[in-house]
């Protein structure tokens, strides 16, 4: 699967509290190529307290388990900081053979020359160079820590799921140029296309100006909820907006880029601090796009 170039304008830099201390952490990036999210911790933790903290967090310490993935991280999270960075892998459990904590298979390795090195009392992993992997000491708490999350994580406290969407306009499915009537429970029903997937097939598909309305799809959750991710699925090249009225910010509008070059993108997970019952999804009329617009999934998760 190629990487594709996007870039997220709403993924917002977060500030969290750990061991009594005030950190500014990284922001929060996606993988295309395997649809994970990752996101640097900075506090100073041991191993052991990095893990812990990302599974707290719905994820886990990362688990790099090929060259672009590891590539990926490396650039985007470990690079940009001035500490080496734990990572989900441990031979604490027998000396040698190293596991990942989220049952991934130790299938790829990227040591340093000469590591590891440390026997019984090196056990934990973290980068130590330039996309290069070193043996560590679970005591010493310097490092910060990456964690990382996939998609079915995040998807299993969808509180849109299976939710009622109303629409704006005219909407097709079905069908380039002449789709049918659409079923707009499928924007909730939790299934998510592959990438490159037909943009007009099971998507819920509009085209701009058709009939001169600004065309508008609304998910009712039901009831106010304090939202902290949004994940949404829309096709390659247009640009979107997601709106709503929040109670204590009044409207507050976000917009999705993803720039593929045909078909279904990869799902965009975007950071909020929404408090709602309604979300709007629509195009955006000063935008890019080719005047044909298609979403197939809209996610909301609640704050813990």
């Amino acid at each position: 699967m190629n990487i594709y170039t996007r870039e997220l304008l709403t993924l917002l830099s977060i500030t969290l509290a750990f061991n009594g201390a005030t950190h500014a952490d990284s922001s929060t990036v996606d993988n295309l190529d395997n649809g994970h999210f990752y996101q640097r911790i900075d506090s100073p933790m041991s191993w052991t307290s990095a893990a812990e903290y990302c599974k707290n967090q719905g994820g886990y310490l990362a688990t790099l388990t090929s060259e672009q993935e590891n590539s990926f991280v490396y650039d985007e999270l470990q690079k940009p900081s001035n500490d080496f960075c734990w990572l989900g892998g441990s031979d604490s459990k027998q000396e040698g053979i190293w596991e990942w904590t989220n049952g991934d298979n130790w299938s790829y390795e990227s040591w340093a020359n000469g590591e590891p090195n440390g026997g019984t009392t090196e056990n934990h992993l973290l980068y130590w160079g330039q996309y290069v992997w070193n043996d560590g000491t679970n005591s010493v708490v310097s490092h910060c820590g990456i964690c990382e999350w996939d998609n079915a994580t995040y998807l299993k406290a969808n509180v849109a799921n299976g939710k009622t969407v109303a629409a704006i306009g005219e909407f097709f499915t079905g069908g380039w140029g002449s789709g049918s009537v659409v079923d707009y429970s499928t924007i909730t029903d939790g299934v998510v296309f592959p990438n490159w997937h037909q943009w007009d097939q099971g998507t819920v598909w509009w085209q701009e100006n058709k009939d001169n309305v600004q065309n508008k799809l609304i998910v009712y959750l039901g009831s106010i909820q304090n939202i902290k991710t949004i994940f949404i699925q829309v096709d390659n090249n247009d640009d979107y907006l997601i709106s709503w009225e929040d109670s204590n910010d009044g409207l507050v509008k976000k917009k999705v880029i993803p720039q593929r070059n045909w078909g279904m993108a990869p799902i965009v997970r975007i950071d909020v601090d929404a408090i709602t019952d309604t979300f709007t999804i629509e195009h955006d009329s000063n935008g890019a796009g080719d005047g044909f617009y298609s979403v197939s999934e809209f996610a909301a998760i609640a704050a813990d």
